[in-house]
């Protein structure tokens, strides 16, 4: 079955929403029922206590611990700059894919799910390789086994017909619904 997939005003939400399943793809694993948050407030934790930290550690490099202050100071620095591009990434990413005019196409069928974007973007997963089918309340991604391999995902307005599809190939039991 074939899903023509266009744009709605939802999407924003849609992409953080995947974005964050993405980057919990471990706990989300372990505990498929994990509450969705927004992942630029997890950003912004990591920025805020990152900052915390180069403070404290620049105060005591001033009061006479200089070498292991210094080093423990240019990993934090580090660290927060590593934190800093991720998120630029991040955003980036969300607003090119909002930007995007390409047209896109679910199809799942009884060996795979393929999302397919413009002419350029071709993604497949067989069914043996999809650990499970997480609905969000923005989202539904078809988690893979191995982090090896993408995330694809939808907007939840699509869940409907996601679910049908589904049901047609008989993977029903891979369905975990988040939005009850």
């Amino acid at each position: 079955m074939k899903i023509n997939i266009k744009k709605d005003e939802s999407d924003k939400d849609f992409y953080k929403e995947l974005l964050y399943v993405s980057n919990k793809y471990n706990d989300v694993i372990k505990k498929p029922n994990l509450k969705t948050h927004s992942v630029f407030l997890q950003y912004g934790l990591y920025l805020v206590s990152s900052i915390i930290m180069i403070l404290i550690l620049t105060n005591l490099y001033l009061q006479d611990h200089r070498l292991f202050l210094l080093v423990t100071l240019i990993f934090v620095v580090l660290l927060t700059l590593l934190a800093i591009f991720y998120c630029l990434f991040s955003i980036r990413f969300v607003h090119s894919e909002l930007k995007s005019t390409d047209k896109r196409t679910l199809t799942i069928s009884k060996e795979l799910v393929e999302l397919t974007k413009g002419k350029n973007y071709d993604y497949k997963i067989e069914w043996n390789d999809i650990k499970f089918i997480l609905i969000n309340k923005h989202s539904i991604a078809f988690i893979p086994n191995k982090r090896s391999f993408l995330i694809i995902g939808v907007n939840s307005i699509y869940k409907d017909d996601v679910i049908k599809a589904v049901k047609e190939v008989k993977k029903t039991d891979l369905i975990i619904d988040n939005t009850k």
